[in-house]
């Protein structure tokens, strides 16, 4: 049965694996370039702005943008922005829709940006998420528990 509960759940789940793959791009980078940052790289022009990586043994093509990267491995589409520091554990509606349009048997693969726009709002509401006051990658979530005390500020909108 697909209750809300279940759906919250089930995209929190989602959310950690799409970190957990944005994580491992960002390791392929720094280990096949040879770099600490890879879009500092990129905006330096040490690294190209498109080509190819081998993610876990998979030719997997990339393109740098703005502040992030989005990544092709197979079919599956990642595309991350850096946060503060260079993290990569933020994300939000548009990527994690991104992520599961290819999931199709996940009822959450139907869902639009706007839909979970709405299951974000759930989950800030409850605690579980929240976008701190950064100024590179002002737009990104971050699970709480993966917060420092003094990033937990949530902006306020006038």
């Amino acid at each position: 049965m697909n209750t809300p509960e279940n759906e919250l759940t089930r995209l929190v789940e989602w959310i950690r694996l799409y970190i957990r793959k944005v994580e491992e791009i960002h390791l392929t980078f720094i280990k096949t370039f040879e770099i600490t940052s890879p879009l500092s790289a990129w905006v330096a022009g040490q690294i190209p702005q498109m080509g190819f990586i081998h993610v876990n043994g998979i030719l997997s093509s990339y393109q740098f943008h703005g502040i992030g990267c989005r990544v092709t491995i197979r079919k599956q589409t990642i595309d991350f922005d850096y946060g503060r520091d260079h993290r990569t554990d933020g994300f939000d509606p548009w990527r994690i829709f991104l992520f599961l349009r290819d999931k199709t048997k996940d009822p959450l693969s139907t869902l639009s940006v706007k839909e979970l726009e709405t299951l974000f709002g759930v989950l800030e509401k409850n605690g579980v998420i929240q976008k701190p006051s950064m100024s590179l990658g002002s737009h990104l979530y971050y699970f709480n528990s993966y917060l420092v005390p003094n990033e937990t500020k949530v902006p306020t909108h006038k």
